[in-house]
């Protein structure tokens, strides 16, 4: 009897060296930060970042957590 094999191109992404394993229909945590982080983000583009998330929700992902920091932002979706 055979194994059913994947193709390593659909099971890793690579980014900067690294593999990152990802499964269909399963929850993805994201982390993104400013390019400097002395300054924080003012209110106006925080309230911006969490209208952008709270627009693709239920539309390109399943939002399960948004968190933006002064200087940072942590997202919790499941892509649709």
């Amino acid at each position: 009897m055979q194994s059913k094999r994947i193709p390593l191109g659909r099971m890793y992404e690579y980014r900067r060296m690294l593999p990152h394993y990802q499964k269909p229909g399963k929850a993805v945590f994201i982390s993104f930060c400013k390019h400097f982080r002395a300054n924080p983000f003012p209110d106006k583009a925080r309230d911006a970042i969490l209208q952008c998330c709270l627009k693709g929700n239920n539309y390109r992902f399943s939002l399960h957590a948004a968190v933006v920091m002064p200087e940072h932002v942590h997202l919790l979706l499941t892509p649709l």
